[in-house]
């Protein structure tokens, strides 16, 4: 995002107060990947934290406008620094055992993959947790087009991806992406679902995989409903996610950067945070196209 666009985001910031900061329960496994990959950073163990916390102080109370240009300035360097923390923990996230163990562990099932509740609020641009999300990813639809993620939403700023890598995590995804499709976000907010087969050799029983996919989604999502045979490692490295036997969703901005997620099973609670930080996702994108 250029320096302009950052300016016109802290203003909109400032003028309208909105609730960035989260509470957010971070997934543990990615916060400790990328809290450990910027202590090595150089420079970055002693102030960044300290950096991100006076942007968000910052954010939440009228600056002089002498004062603004320091605070871009810093907000850039922390976003800058977040991207090298980035790339540091996927280098790690592979060959780290706690993390394999993570993914491997089945036992999330009794928890219906609730690993950790649904973020409250927005995650802001600044924070480590504000990953970019791989919408090059190619898909073939239920509708028998090969297109990206980003292709299929092309025309929305915001959208909300669901994502599994097992059946039982196909269900949990569902409970999210039927919530939208069912509440008035669904005008505003495309939902874009992605079934992944861990193994690529099982494409040569793609055809039974369709059918059994097509007979679970309405066929009024078939065109934004798409599945992907293998690439499941590179594809969870770059999320560092936690698990595979759990679903997830995401709401994507319109740069390609996660700005909220949910895992599991959702709960009430869970869609209240949705519906909450979708609504600000939306009005924060409508500002910045009309700025």
């Amino acid at each position: 995002m250029s320096r302009g666009k950052n300016s016109l985001k802290l203003q909109y910031l400032l003028q309208n107060k909105v609730p960035q900061v989260s509470s957010c329960h971070a997934y543990s496994n990615s916060s400790r990947l990328l809290g450990q990959a910027k202590a090595t950073l150089p420079g970055m163990h002693s102030n960044s934290s300290s950096i991100e916390r006076s942007n968000i102080k910052m954010q939440k109370m009228s600056l002089p406008s002498n004062e603004k240009g320091a605070f871009i300035s810093a907000h850039e360097d922390v976003i800058a620094a977040n991207k090298e923390a980035h790339t540091a923990a996927m280098m790690k996230y592979r060959t780290d055992t706690q993390t394999l163990s993570n993914w491997l562990d089945v036992s999330v099932v009794k928890i219906k993959g609730r690993l950790h509740p649904a973020d409250n609020w927005l995650i802001p641009i600044e924070n480590s947790l504000c990953i970019p999300f791989p919408v090059e990813t190619q898909l073939t639809t239920l509708s028998g087009e090969e297109k990206s993620v980003d292709d299929i939403a092309s025309s929305s700023a915001v959208r909300l991806v669901t994502f599994s890598f097992k059946q039982y995590g196909h269900t949990l995804a569902e409970t999210w992406a039927k919530a939208v499709l069912e509440s008035n976000l669904a005008k505003s907010i495309p939902v874009v679902s992605m079934c992944f087969v861990e193994y690529g050799f099982l494409s040569l029983a793609k055809g039974a995989f369709i059918k059994g996919l097509k007979g679970q989604v309405d066929p009024t999502r078939w065109e934004r409903t798409g599945y992907v045979f293998g690439g499941v490692l590179d594809f969870a490295t770059e999320l560092l996610l936690p698990n595979k036997f759990t679903g997830y969703a995401y709401l994507i901005d319109s740069e390609g950067r996660v700005r909220w997620r949910g895992i599991g099973h959702a709960q009430e609670e869970d869609l209240q945070a949705l519906q909450r930080c979708a609504t600000a996702l939306l009005e924060e994108e409508e500002h910045m196209r009309k700025s």
